[in-house]
């Protein structure tokens, strides 16, 4: 197994929400160092929603595609340990100076993804 797909899978089982097949809000926020309210204000719901209402449909989805986007960094750059710091600060030019969290939050993770294997592939020619 490679160093992002190690990562990948210590990743999700830190976050997920024990007996369940849920990601863990209250988990995901303390690994990624963000507030709850922090948390709910990407996610585009109500703050009580991240303790209240952790399956919360929306919610589910932004931390699924917040996932998604770390899995695809993680498999990009090889140093999983920069992955979360680089989801929460980095500015993307293409995305305009955004985070990759603010891209997310934007409902653009496909986008983003597919910027991200462009990287990979290198340039075409």
């Amino acid at each position: 197994m490679d160093a992002g797909a190690q990562f990948m899978s210590e990743f999700l089982a830190e976050i997920r929400e024990p007996n369940t097949a849920t990601i863990s809000p209250t988990r995901f926020a303390t690994k990624l160092q963000l507030e709850q309210q922090q948390l709910a204000a990407l996610a585009h719901v109500h703050r009580n929603t991240v303790a209240r209402t952790p399956v919360s449909p929306v919610l589910q989805g932004y931390l699924r595609d917040a996932v998604r986007v770390i899995a695809a960094a993680a498999n990009l750059s090889g140093d999983s340990e920069r992955v979360l710091y680089w989801f929460r600060n980095q500015p993307i030019s293409p995305f305009g100076y955004q985070t990759p969290d603010q891209i997310v939050a934007d409902g653009k993770a496909g986008q983003l993804i597919q910027y991200l294997e462009s990287l990979d592939t290198g340039p075409a020619g």
